[in-house]
C-alpha cells in the first residue's frame, strides 16, 4: 500500500485514480496523526473547549471528571498548514474525525499521503440519484382512523388537551399526548435537525418554532433554505414538521416546545 493509505483504501483509491486526468481533483478526507499540540500538552483538557450546554448533557451519562475527552481538542494547526501547502485549500474540517477534506490531484495525492502528519487518506463518500427517479406530488392517502385507548376497566375515557387533527394518530403510536398534557414538549432542550433544506419554512406549523443557529453546509451560508427550487428542501421541512411543527387543529408534533439547530447537509442535486 502506498504510504498513508490503509491497504484496504489502496484498492478504492486507485481504481478512482484510473479515471482521473493529471489536473483533475478528487475531494478526500485526510486523517491527521495528532491533535494540536499546545492543548495536548496541558495537565487536563480543559472543559472551556466545549459549550456549558454540552458539558450539561454530558454529565447525565459521564463521570464528573471525564465530560471532556481527546476527541474535544482542535485539529492540529501546524498539521493542517503541511495538508494546505500540499493540496490546497480545505473543503472542510473536522474536529470530531480528527481530519480535513481536500480536493486533490493525482500526484497531490500521493504527496499528502507522504506527510508524516498524516494517518490515513479515504475518498469522501458521494451518493447519486438513481437517473429514472421522477420528482413528483405523491399520492394522497387518507390517514388511518386512530386507534382506541386501552383503557382500565372502569377508567374515564383519555381525554387530549391540544388538537392533533390528522397527526393524532401517529403521535398516540408513541404515547405523546400523554406526555403533552403532563406539559412535557421538549422545553429546555436543544435538537440538531440535519436534511436537505428548508423550503417553505414559512408554513405555520413553524410560526412558534425556536430556532437558535442555522447554517447551510453545501452551499455555506448562514440560509439553509438550499436554492429556489420547489423541490430542494421538501424533504427537510416535511421532517422537522413531523418533529416539531405547532399547527392545532393540523399538526402538533411531539417536541414543539423544544429550540432547534437546523443544518442543510444534504444536496438535491445528486
Amino acid at each position: 500500500a502506498a504510504a498513508g493509505f490503509d491497504s484496504k483504501l489502496t484498492t478504492r483509491l486507485r481504481t478512482a485514480r484510473m479515471h482521473l486526468g493529471s489536473a483533475e481533483r478528487l475531494p478526500v478526507w485526510v486523517y491527521l496523526q495528532e491533535r494540536a499540540t499546545a492543548a495536548r500538552g496541558t495537565p487536563a483538557i480543559p472543559t472551556t473547549l466545549v459549550s456549558p450546554r454540552s458539558l450539561q448533557r454530558r454529565a447525565k451519562v459521564r463521570p464528573a471528571g471525564r465530560l471532556v475527552d481527546a476527541t474535544d481538542l482542535p485539529l492540529d494547526p501546524g498539521a493542517v498548514r503541511q495538508v494546505v501547502a500540499v493540496a490546497g485549500p480545505v473543503r472542510q474540517r473536522s474536529r470530531w474525525l480528527n481530519a480535513v477534506s481536500v480536493d486533490a490531484t493525482r500526484d497531490e495525492l500521493d504527496a499528502v499521503a507522504r506527510l508524516g502528519c498524516v494517518r490515513r487518506v479515504d475518498l469522501v463518500g458521494r451518493y447519486r440519484r438513481n437517473g429514472t427517479e421522477t420528482w413528483g406530488e405523491a399520492p394522497h392517502v387518507p390517514p388511518p382512523a386512530p386507534p382506541s385507548p386501552r383503557a382500565k376497566p372502569g377508567a374515564p375515557p383519555a381525554v387530549q388537551t391540544l388538537d392533533y387533527g390528522s397527526s393524532l394518530n401517529q403521535v398516540q403510536l408513541i404515547g405523546v399526548p400523554a406526555l403533552h398534557d403532563q406539559g412535557l414538549s421538549g422545553q429546555g432542550v436543544l435538537i440538531g435537525h440535519f436534511d436537505d433544506g428548508y423550503h417553505r419554512f414559512g408554513h405555520q406549523a413553524f410560526a412558534s418554532m425556536q430556532v437558535v443557529a442555522q447554517y447551510d453546509f453545501v452551499d455555506h451560508d448562514a440560509d439553509p433554505v438550499g436554492g429556489t427550487s420547489e423541490f430542494i428542501g421538501v424533504h427537510g421541512v416535511q421532517t422537522l414538521s413531523v418533529l416539531g411543527g405547532y399547527a392545532p387543529g393540523n399538526l402538533i408534533g411531539p417536541a414543539y416546545g423544544a429550540s432547534y439547530l437546523l443544518a442543510r447537509t444534504e444536496d438535491d442535486a445528486s
